[in-house]
């Protein structure tokens, strides 16, 4: 769904005028940004995610409102079920303001339980901190020696990150590490590539 917000905020949808002047996708704009915010669970209808984009409208150079859409969030969780990282594992994309998974192969109809995933503990500080490298420790649930790779997602609009755990017996079984380094380079290329084009064409473009 696409949509336009008044200087003042108001927005015409259906046959209901909107208050958005208080939303973090109205603010933005006002500055002359862009924005996209994270996945957040549909009040109207449980088990759909969504996701809010603005872009500013200027005339005469000054701020005359903003374009703002509405997409589905779980468009997050279809790119990570798409990408397999070894052993059918997937990567998670996290955001790194709030320290929480956005996309994830095994999201389910509650919220919280993306998010109280111990074995991501020890990372989402190191992904949050928007360091790229990879770590090794041993999963609280599996017992499970693992090794999990991480890096940022930078644009102007998202501050986001990759996390890519896998156990450690599929790269460290007789390679050397500097192929695991070489094959974490590659897998966070792919990752980021994906995810890159998947904000592109989510974006509202300028006017």
């Amino acid at each position: 769904n696409i949509g336009y917000c008044d200087v003042d905020g108001k927005s015409l949808v259906g046959p209901m005028v909107m208050d958005f002047s208080k939303r973090d996708l109205y603010l933005n704009a006002t500055k002359g940004k862009r924005y996209a915010s994270e996945p957040s669970m549909s009040s109207f209808q449980p088990g759909l995610w969504l996701m809010y984009y603005s872009v500013p409208v200027q005339k005469n150079n000054k701020f005359a409102g903003a374009v703002l859409s509405v997409v589905e969030g779980n468009d997050l969780d279809e790119i990570a079920k798409g990408i397999d990282i070894g052993g059918g594992f997937h990567p998670y994309i996290v955001d790194r303001k709030t320290k929480t998974i956005i996309g994830t192969a095994e999201r389910s109809d509650n919220p919280e339980d993306a998010q109280n995933n111990e074995s991501l503990e020890a990372l989402m500080d190191k992904a949050a901190s928007g360091s790229t490298g990879y770590l090794s420790y041993v999963d609280p649930v599996s017992n499970k020696p693992m090794i999990a790779s991480y890096c940022p997602i930078n644009t102007d609009v998202v501050q986001w990150g990759v996390i890519c755990p896998v156990p450690a017996e599929l790269y460290l079984g007789g390679i050397q590490v500097i192929k695991v380094n070489s094959l974490i380079s590659l897998v966070f290329a792919m990752v980021i590539s994906i995810v890159l084009a998947s904000i592109g064409t989510k974006e509202t473009p300028m006017p």
